[in-house]
């Protein structure tokens, strides 16, 4: 049941995963320096987790790259939230993220109020929610990892119509309000062309340089119903 709780908040974060931005020169490749070395496929019991939009939290942070301790943050909303397993294997795991609620709560930026984040970020220059008011992970795979008691949850993310594999390490608990599901995943906002502000793509911008990468940290908190195993005739 716990292994099953890991693999829905996975799918939750990521969720995710596109929230803002943050280091614009930043590879795909510096997310191998925080994914654990995974030892196997997780074994898990027969089940479906639910989880619950109103007690999951996701925060994001972006930042720009040539201003030190530039920060932008805020949370975006999960939608829903559904894995399943059957035979000890993941059979489908789908986690909605409500692209509309994303919005911004803290700025390093003085000379305008945070809702004009939160405007920008609803806008075509990031997320075009009007366009895409959802985003939706698919999860793929849990696997063990020589962390114990951390998870390496795989799958496909969908934003802006733009499907990219991710990955993120995931830790589990149950507690007296669900079973939680926390992490935290970096992810590169431009694999989904999410471009304003990068230095892959524009020259000239000086400050203004916004970091590709950016971070999703979450807590989905849900509930598991577990199916009772068949009868050997």
């Amino acid at each position: 049941m716990k292994n099953l709780i890991i693999v829905v908040l996975v799918l939750v974060l990521l969720a995710f995963g596109w929230s803002l931005m943050q280091n614009g020169d930043a590879d795909i490749e510096n997310k191998e320096d925080t994914v654990p070395v995974t030892i196997g496929e997780a074994t898990l019991p027969n089940g479906t987790f639910t989880a619950d939009a109103d007690k999951s939290t996701l925060k994001w942070e972006g930042s720009k790259t040539l201003i030190l301790n530039y920060k932008d943050s805020g949370s975006i909303k999960l939608a829903s939230g559904v894995v399943m397993s059957e035979n000890g294997m993941l059979k489908s795991g789908e986690i909605v993220i409500d692209m509309t609620s994303i919005a911004g709560e803290a700025t390093s930026n003085t000379k305008v109020p945070v809702t004009a984040l939160t405007t920008h970020l609803k806008s075509t220059d990031f997320f075009d929610v009007e366009k895409y008011p959802t985003a939706t992970l698919m999860l793929k795979s849990l696997k063990k990892t020589e962390v114990e008691g951390t998870f390496l949850a795989e799958g496909d993310m969908t934003i802006k119509g733009i499907t990219q594999p991710v990955s993120f390490p995931v830790t589990w608990s149950e507690e007296a309000d669900g079973a939680h599901v926390r992490g935290k995943a970096t992810l590169d906002r431009t694999l989904w062309d999410v471009r304003y502000g990068s230095g892959k793509f524009f020259d000239n911008l000086g400050d203004g340089v916004v970091d590709d990468m950016f971070t999703v940290e979450f807590d989905v908190v849900g509930t598991v119903a577990l199916t009772p195993a068949a009868s050997a005739n």
